[in-house]
């Protein structure tokens, strides 16, 4: 199990963005009449995601200021990717806000 988890570790980001979009998709099934809990639940994945990506960068690379490499070169994490990243999940977090309210004014489902 080790090994796994030590496999997965620098996109773990990542790998709860997609555990938590089908989760919220689920509750959008299932919950229909709750709208905005699916919203709710993004906005917390997007922050989560954020707290990850900052964690891991500063458990791996942090440390040692080497870029990590994984998944046979294609996956790497320094310096510029997370800040790409890191503004690309705050971008998403106010266009969810602005989202909700431009529905809202709207009346878009």
């Amino acid at each position: 199990m080790s090994a796994f988890l030590s496999y997965v570790f620098p996109a773990s980001a990542e790998c709860f963005v997609l555990v938590a979009s089908c989760v919220i998709l689920m509750a959008g099934v299932f919950f229909p009449k709750r709208e905005s809990l699916c919203y709710y639940l993004t906005q917390f994945t997007v922050l989560v995601a954020m707290v990850l990506t900052v964690w891991v960068f500063a458990k791996s690379v942090g440390a040692q200021g080497q870029p990590l490499y994984a998944y046979s070169q294609g996956y790497i994490l320094d310096r510029l990717a997370v800040a790409l990243k890191l503004l690309t999940l705050l971008c998403s977090f106010f266009t969810f806000i602005y989202a909700r309210s431009y529905n809202r004014v709207f009346n878009l489902p």
